[in-house]
């Protein structure tokens, strides 16, 4: 698989590797589809983790504290309408929301908080 840096060599290229994950969560829906839907978006961040130029093994030091999270019962209990996941080489947080979000996966060199920047005020 051809990667971003591939494209750019010796020009300095540092990879993005802020993982920025939306998940619509809404109280209608089976819990298996709401935890299909992180496990997809999960693969998602990890394809374009490996396409910025980040070994798999980092990728996936990256991503393992979401996918813990499929685990995580008292997590899936407290959703109600949406989440926003943000995980980093030294990060971890989730943002339990009380709305609907569109499912998206952002990777970049900061977090991308635009759906959620409103329920911030």
């Amino acid at each position: 698989m051809k990667t971003h840096a591939d494209s750019n060599p010796g020009s300095g290229y540092q990879p993005k590797s802020n993982v920025s994950i939306y998940l619509f969560t809404g109280a209608h829906l089976p819990l298996w589809i709401i935890k299909l839907s992180l496990r997809n978006r999960l693969a998602e961040a990890m394809e374009k983790l490996i396409f910025q130029g980040i070994a798999k093994r980092e990728a996936y030091a990256i991503l393992r504290k979401g996918l813990d999270l499929l685990e995580e019962e008292p997590f899936w209990k407290a959703l109600k309408g949406g989440a926003a996941i943000f995980m980093s080489k030294n990060h971890f947080s989730v943002k339990i929301l009380p709305y609907w979000v569109e499912p998206e996966v952002y990777v970049d060199s900061e977090f991308v908080t635009g759906p959620i920047s409103g329920s911030f005020r």
